[in-house]
C-alpha cells in the first residue's frame, strides 16, 4: 500500500501557515468580528493550514476580510483572494509535493470558506450564486471542452422555497441529478439529434420553395421521427 503521509516539507509549510494565521486571527479586532474562542481559533487555523499551506498568505487575506465594509464581499475580491491562495500554496510547496498532496481548487475553496468563518463573514455573501456555481466556474473555466456548467437555478429554487440544505444534502441532490441524467441520456441525445436535423431539414426545404404570400404558403412535409 502506498504511503499517503505528507512529506516533511508539506508539514513544515502547514505549521508555518498555522502559526501566522493564528496570530492574526487572535487579534482583538478579529475576535470581535468572529466571536470565536481562542481554542476555536487555534483549531480552525490548524485546519486551514493543513488544507492550504500557503505561508503568510491566509493571514494577509484574513486581515483584508476584516477590513471589508458591510457584509457583502465583492465577487472580484473573492476571486482575487482565491487566486492569491493558489499562488501562495505553489510558492510554499515544491512542484512534486504540490502535485501529489495539494487537493487543488476544492481545497482552496474550502480553505477560503474557513477564512470567512474566522473573519465573521458568511459564505452566502461571498458566493451569492452558491459555492457549487462558483466552483464550477472557477475550476472548469479553462476546460478545453468548454463545458456549460450552472447551478444558479438550483440555488435560486432553494431561496425561493426557503429551503435550508447542508452540504451533504446538496451533494446528494447533485448525485441524484447526475444519475438521472445518465439514465435519460439516450432520450436526451435523441432530442438533440431531432432538433439539429429538423432545423437543417427545414432550412433545406425552405430554400427550394418559391417565395409566396401568406395565403399561398405550402405545408412543409412531416419530418421522420428520430432514430436512436
Amino acid at each position: 500500500m502506498a504511503d499517503t503521509t505528507p512529506p516533511d516539507g508539506f508539514q513544515q509549510a502547514s505549521i508555518k501557515t498555522a502559526d501566522d494565521l493564528q496570530a492574526v486571527a487572535a487579534s482583538p479586532e478579529l475576535r470581535q468580528l468572529s466571536h470565536l474562542t481562542l481554542p476555536e481559533i487555534a483549531a480552525l487555523s490548524g485546519e486551514i493550514a493543513r488544507i492550504v499551506p500557503a505561508g503568510n498568505v491566509p493571514g494577509i487575506i484574513l486581515s483584508g476580510l476584516a477590513r471589508v465594509d458591510g457584509r457583502d464581499i465583492p465577487q472580484a475580491e473573492t476571486k482575487r483572494h482565491i487566486g492569491v491562495l493558489f499562488r501562495g500554496a505553489r510558492q510554499m510547496l515544491d512542484k512534486a509535493v504540490y502535485g501529489a498532496f495539494f487537493a487543488g481548487p476544492a481545497a482552496v475553496l474550502y480553505g477560503y470558506q474557513q477564512l470567512l468563518r474566522l473573519a465573521g463573514r458568511s459564505s452566502e455573501h461571498a458566493f451569492p450564486e452558491g459555492t457549487w456555481q462558483f466552483y464550477l466556474g472557477f475550476a472548469l473555466r479553462e476546460d478545453s471542452a468548454r463545458h456549460a456548467n450552472e447551478t444558479i437555478t438550483f440555488d435560486r429554487a432553494l431561496a425561493q422555497y426557503h429551503l435550508q440544505l447542508d452540504s451533504a444534502a446538496q451533494l446528494a441532490s447533485w448525485l441524484m441529478a447526475a444519475a438521472y441524467f445518465v439514465q435519460q441520456l439516450p432520450a436526451i441525445l435523441a432530442n438533440e439529434w431531432y432538433e439539429r436535423v429538423a432545423t437543417k431539414t427545414l432550412a433545406d426545404v425552405a430554400a427550394t420553395l418559391p417565395t409566396r404570400g401568406r395565403s399561398g404558403r405550402r405545408r412543409l412535409p412531416d419530418l421522420p421521427p428520430p432514430r436512436v
